[in-house]
């Protein structure tokens, strides 16, 4: 769809609709290639690729005029969730022990 951004659909049937509401929202579509995706084994062989490549991947997506989506389930890099998972959390137990070091000392 744009330089950064890889959409699958789930049902190629749909994809004359699925061009005509990107077109609705100002995104041409000059060139499409379709890909059948055999498995779940080639399904994640190709997200690495896509992740590797800096892509962001959405299932499904519509979008509406102003180029916001509005439906679509983006496909997230699990690696990428749990590094983030445990800096929030790491982060936040830092923070604990931040407020905790703290003591109001009558003068």
């Amino acid at each position: 769809m744009t330089n950064n951004l890889y959409a699958s659909l789930t049902d190629p049937l749909r994809l004359m609709d699925f061009i005509e509401n990107w077109k609705k929202a100002g995104i041409e579509i000059d060139e499409y290639e379709i890909e059948i995706i055999k498995d779940d084994d080639e399904f994640d062989n190709k997200m690495r690729e896509f992740f590797k490549a800096s892509l962001n991947v959405i299932v499904d997506p519509l979008i509406d005029h102003q180029k916001r989506f509005i439906k679509g389930i983006p496909v997230m890099n699990q690696k990428e969730l749990m590094q983030e998972s445990q800096a929030r959390h790491f982060l936040s137990e830092q923070n604990k022990y931040q407020q905790q070091d703290f003591v109001v000392c009558p003068i």
